[in-house]
């Protein structure tokens, strides 16, 4: 996505090459998004793309000024195209601009970070203008020059396999995202609807709460997060609660315009 202002984005992932074609020039190139601004919350971004480009280049996100990502990784490689002039490149960020976002739960487990021996390039973010609201983390071996900027915690090798490292913080192992204990770090899942290709809003009803119908005498049953964000699309529709649901670390959009 070149740049996005004003929305909502989750379970996004990517993979193969971002790059600009200018390579003196090319500015806000990133693995999911080149540039994101205000009010744009992201959740659950996965990027295995290596991602080039001249200024702003991250693994993730090109540049960033305000909105917020909760649970994104980068895995690809991040690399500067001018090893003498290039500047801002990051592992999951090139550049947080004017507007300081909100970052939870980011991971650069990147191949490589390298731009020669610049000075803003950094395993998470290349360069910081703000002062973001940040819970970010990187894997403390990232082959290149990266260790001039490292924001957040570092995660130990025998520390990125364990979901354990991950549940703790609102991972969703069961429906959203997957891993091999103790050989691989956390992915999206695909999603599937076995059979349906383009099923109809009451199959995707029937599918995804737990019962009900959304009327007053048999409202829809609300028992996990998925069942929360499907509210959103129904807001006319009646709802009961029937199970405790963990929303720490989570991220949610108003549902309906009256309170």
């Amino acid at each position: 996505t070149g740049g996005s202002k004003g929305m909502f984005f989750t379970n996004l992932s990517t993979k193969g090459t971002v790059s600009s074609t200018k390579l003196s020039t090319g500015t806000k190139v990133g693995g999911i998004f080149g540039e994101t601004g205000q009010s744009v919350t992201m959740e659950n971004l996965v990027s295995d793309a290596d991602v080039s480009g001249y200024q702003n280049v991250g693994g993730l996100i090109g540049y960033i000024s305000g909105g917020k990502v909760i649970r994104g990784i980068a895995y690809g490689s991040v690399l500067g195209t001018d090893a003498a002039k290039s500047t801002n490149v990051g592992g999951v960020i090139g550049q947080i601009g004017e507007y300081a976002p909100k970052l939870r739960l980011i991971y650069a487990f990147n191949e490589n970070i390298d731009v020669g021996k610049i000075k803003t390039i950094g395993k998470v973010v290349g360069e910081n203008l703000t002062n973001p609201e940040y819970y970010a983390n990187a894997f403390e071996v990232v082959p290149g020059s990266s260790d001039s900027l490292n924001i957040g915690d570092v995660v130990k090798q025998s520390e990125v396999y364990k979901k354990n490292t991950y549940e703790l913080y609102g991972f969703d192992f069961e429906n959203t995202w997957e891993m091999v204990e103790g050989s691989s770090a956390p992915r999206l899942k695909l999603q599937k609807v076995d059979n349906v290709l383009n099923p109809t809003a009451q199959e995707i009803q029937k599918y995804s709460f737990a019962g009900g119908s959304g009327t007053i005498a048999d409202p829809y049953l609300v028992s996990t997060l998925d069942d929360i964000k499907l509210m959103q699309s129904n807001p006319s529709s009646h709802f009961k609660l029937i199970n405790n649901i963990d929303l720490n670390w989570v991220l949610l959009n108003p549902i309906g315009t009256k309170t």
